[in-house]
């Protein structure tokens, strides 16, 4: 089996006060944040394991004996998480009273991307930003949003990508973020009663982790079909602008070593979670959908059938759970030209659930 259980220890972390600064945007509001965060715990021992293990060797060979890993590795430290915090330009007053100004969307980017996924891979109010902005398309809709650069990524800390970079701190450290942001006196300067959580990529399994240890942090989860998670796939062409396709492979980050194993054995059921669950992809999502039988391109099924709809065993008393699948999309649905699509599907979503 490629994901092993996982075997974390959680993490005493303590959060401190974040420092703003004005975004410019004529659509938005937006200001950046820094959330300085000491966290310690327990990670996974993977010293013996090196970029030319994981180069020559095949993951599922590397990792089909869990139980040789030492999951009781120490760690401590403290770290910046950045931030921006964008809500729709209007009067203070008058936004106050629109139905979602409580209902907060905290979105978690993937591998190799920092916040900036969410508005078009550039800052919100960029022109390139028009059809690909999460954020902006929120934004019309009434919704505040929080991005982050989670750990090692973009502004935030870039700690050792082999020890301390891992998936388990990871999940503990955006806890405490959802946790500040239900309190008055959070660096958002105001509280949210309902927080939802929307993930890609790496953020799915973040996301994941997070309502499997503390089932009542968030109100809903967005993410990816991460049961089948496979970090392999041939290529296959679907639409997208070539100029966008160009800007993502230019401005791509990094993926550590320690999100890579440790993602493997993070993918755990959330028994307890009873929010409500949400999981969107792209047909052709080459990370989360293996080939199938006979076959050279990757296939996520439809709603109903599928890795897509598979990935609720993971949310067995989730309220409700929905799928989308949208045609001709990848991984990185919101890079292609189904963005908008996309971004109308969750929101009619949020809408009949009640957020």
């Amino acid at each position: 089996m490629l994901f092993g259980p996982a075997r974390f220890s959680h993490l005493l972390l303590f959060a401190g006060l974040a420092v703003a600064s004005r975004v410019a945007d004529s659509a938005l509001r937006c200001r950046e944040l820094n959330f300085h965060i000491a966290a310690s715990g327990l990670n996974v021992d993977i010293s013996n394991y090196t970029l030319d293990t994981l180069l020559t060797t095949p993951l599922s060979a590397v990792f089909s004996d869990p139980t040789a890993l030492n999951f009781q590795y120490p760690v401590n430290g403290t770290f910046d998480v950045a931030a921006r915090y964008c809500e729709p330009r209007q009067h203070d007053h008058i936004y106050e009273k629109h139905p979602h100004s409580d209902t907060l969307q905290f979105l978690v980017h993937g591998a190799t991307y920092t916040r900036d996924y969410w508005s078009g891979l550039v800052p919100p109010g960029d022109p390139r930003d028009a059809n690909n902005s999460w954020v902006n398309y929120a934004s019309e809709k009434g919704y505040p949003t929080l991005t982050v650069d989670r750990l090692g990524n973009g502004k935030s800390s870039h700690p050792d990508p082999q020890l301390i970079l891992q998936a388990s701190i990871q999940a503990e450290i955006i806890h405490r973020i959802i946790q500040q942001v239900r309190l008055a006196a959070s660096p958002l300067r105001r509280s949210f009663s309902k927080v939802i959580y929307v993930g890609h990529s790496y953020g799915s399994i973040i996301g994941d982790l997070v309502t499997s240890r503390h089932p009542t942090s968030i109100n809903a989860l967005l993410s990816a079909p991460i049961i089948r998670a496979v970090f392999y796939s041939p290529q296959n062409p679907l639409t997208y602008h070539p100029t966008l396709f160009n800007f993502d492979v230019d401005t791509r980050g990094t993926f550590s070593i320690g999100e890579i194993i440790t993602a493997l054995f993070s993918i755990v059921p959330a028994p307890m979670f009873q929010g409500e669950a949400l999981v969107v992809t792209g047909k052709y999502d080459a990370i989360f959908c293996a080939p199938g039988a006979g076959s050279q391109v990757s296939d996520c099924g439809n709603a109903t059938a599928g890795p897509v709809a598979e990935t609720r065993a993971l949310f067995p008393a989730a309220k409700s759970f929905e799928a989308v699948v949208l045609e001709d999309a990848g991984h990185c649905w919101q890079n292609h030209h189904v963005a908008r699509e996309g971004f109308e599907a969750v929101h009619a979503w949020l809408e009949r659930v009640g957020y």
